[in-house]
């Protein structure tokens, strides 16, 4: 995954690799799992964090993340049995139990989310799913736990 930076974010120049390949193909989470990657600080370590459809990883460093560890939730995108586009996006899908693919992390009056796409019926919604700092990482805070 390829890193740029910018002084004034009018010019860019490529700062190198961030994730090699090998790093992104440990997730297994269904398709594209090292789609929609973003970087934020968290916000109580100030290490840096990788977000992605399958998974993340932490490191004091954006510029070198260790491989992506799998979220211990379901996330991501998954075909069904015979895909077939009807032109409906009806040819994938997230299960509403989970965080769905596509993520941001967004706060709102003081509350974080990670956001995600979800939908099982070629239909897809935006769903809001808590998200909970921990001194190491996250959790997300599902209607089951």
């Amino acid at each position: 995954m390829a890193v740029y930076q910018s002084p004034d974010l009018y010019q860019w120049i490529e700062a190198g690799l961030t994730v090699d390949e090998a790093d992104l193909k440990s997730v297994n989470t269904g398709m594209n799992p090292a789609e929609s990657p973003f970087v934020m600080k968290h916000p109580l370590n100030g290490r840096w964090i990788l977000f992605l459809n399958g998974g993340y990883a932490l490191s004091d460093d954006p510029l070198n993340f260790p491989a992506i560890t799998p979220y211990p939730f379901k996330s991501g995108i998954h075909t069904f049995p015979e895909p077939r586009d009807e032109g409906l996006g009806t040819f994938y899908f997230a299960e509403e139990d989970g965080v769905g693919f596509a993520h941001e992390v967004i706060q709102v009056n003081g509350r974080w989310y990670l956001t995600g796409v979800v939908g099982t019926d070629g239909h897809t919604r935006l769903k809001f799913t808590p998200l909970e700092w921990t001194s190491d990482a996250f959790r997300c805070i599902l209607p089951s736990s």
